[in-house]
């Protein structure tokens, strides 16, 4: 979804308003929105697109742990 097209400005106000809506202690929860609209619009294009964004994120995550566990030794 290009920034310019109309099905953008049509979804991106009601992510806005349902991420802020979320209170501040839950903020998981406003991260879990973002992945989960992510997940739909790559989706959206194509479903291995999705697939790819979901290698992304957990050999992102893996390393983050990695990182943070290698960092407290």
């Amino acid at each position: 979804m290009s920034f310019t097209s109309l099905n953008f400005w049509f979804i991106f106000p009601l992510i806005f308003v349902f991420y802020w809506a979320i209170p501040a202690k839950w903020n998981t929860w406003r991260k879990v929105l973002l992945l989960v609209v992510s997940y739909l619009l790559y989706m959206n294009w194509k479903l291995v697109y999705a697939l790819v964004l979901l290698g992304v994120t957990l050999v992102t995550y893996w390393g983050g742990a990695l990182f943070t566990i290698k960092s407290r030794e």
